[in-house]
This record gives C-alpha cells, sequence and structure tokens, in this order.
C-alpha cells in the first residue's frame, strides 16, 4: 500500500467544498498537531492508508478547528481523523483511536454500501 497524499484545508471554503465533494464519494481529513507527540503516533496511523487525506493544521488554524466541529457536529479533539460522506462525518476518531486497519476497514464497507456509491 502506497502512503496517502496529504492536501491542506487552509480556509472555511476550503473545507465546505471538501464537504461538497464528499456527496460524490468517501473523503478523508486529518485533524492534525505537527508538534504533538500524540499526533505525530496518529500520523503513523494515518501513512499506513492510501490516497488523498486532506489536513488540518490545528496548532495555526483554530478558527478553521472550531469551524470543523461546527460543521461536523463532533466536538474538536486532535489529534482527529474523519470520514466525510454525503456532506456529513460518517465515522470519527481522535487520539489512540486512529487506527489504519479500522479506517481501511471501514472505507473498504462504506464504499460497497449504496450511501457512497
Amino acid at each position: 500500500m502506497s502512503q496517502p497524499t496529504f492536501v491542506p484545508i487552509e480556509s472555511r471554503d476550503g473545507f465546505d467544498a471538501l464537504l461538497e465533494s464528499s456527496s460524490s464519494g468517501l473523503r478523508l481529513l486529518f485533524l492534525h498537531d505537527w508538534t504533538c507527540p500524540i499526533s505525530a503516533r496518529a500520523e503513523d496511523e494515518v501513512l499506513q492508508l492510501s490516497g488523498t487525506v486532506h489536513t488540518v493544521d490545528v496548532t495555526t488554524q483554530p478558527d478553521l478547528n472550531r469551524y470543523v466541529a461546527e460543521r461536523t457536529g463532533v466536538r474538536h479533539e486532535s489529534p482527529q481523523f474523519f470520514i466525510l460522506c454525503d456532506g456529513a462525518s460518517v465515522y470519527d476518531a481522535s487520539h489512540g483511536r486512529i487506527r489504519a486497519d479500522v479506517i481501511a476497514s471501514l472505507i473498504e464497507e462504506l464504499q460497497g454500501s449504496p450511501r457512497s456509491a
């Protein structure tokens, strides 16, 4: 499996566009603090995934973090990982619950479901 391509989200408009694009397929989002050791461990898990993973730097973008929480209805924690589908979060995990095997299995399951087809 190849490593994911990280694509930074740097604005509310960028996040809104990501949510909108999730109507045509699953989108992955990783809220990450590049200076935090717990976040570094979560990043090791995310690096085991493939495809595109959108990122928000929680250290430099606190307003965007709050906006993500507001739009998804999921309380902000970092590190935090989301699977977005049809304009909503269909899965979120934070800290030690961010596990590549769980995420990959869920992605496979969701891609086979009518909701994400």
